[in-house]
């Protein structure tokens, strides 16, 4: 149990580094407790909802790599950002560039 919880705390770490640069491109990534759920409205939940995640998941070779990649996804919805970020660790025995990641494309309300 110690090890799970190990293991989870180092990947949200390394996640909070990555949010910790707010705005990549047009696209703000934001952590969950920085907005509340009436200050925005969802567009889509990225490589999730779609029919293609069950044949291919976009992965690249770094998990910072992977952020990027979804940013560039929220992107082109002209979303004003993303929340609910999520990059799980790879499996050991995976290829090295097994990193994804998803989360909600956003839009704030004015």
């Amino acid at each position: 149990m110690k090890r799970v919880l190990s293991s989870a705390a180092c990947g949200m770490l390394s996640l909070l580094a990555i949010i910790a640069a707010p705005a990549l491109g047009g696209v703000t990534v934001y952590d969950a407790t920085q907005l509340n759920y009436d200050r925005y409205e969802v567009i889509e939940r990225l490589w999730v909802d779609s029919w293609r995640t069950a044949v291919y998941m976009p992965q690249a070779a770094t998990r910072e790599a992977a952020v990027a990649d979804l940013v560039k996804a929220a992107e082109r919805l002209d979303a004003d950002g993303l929340v609910n970020v999520y990059c799980p660790t790879p499996h050991r025995g995976d290829a090295a560039d097994s990193h994804y990641c998803y989360g909600y494309a956003i839009r704030l309300k004015k």
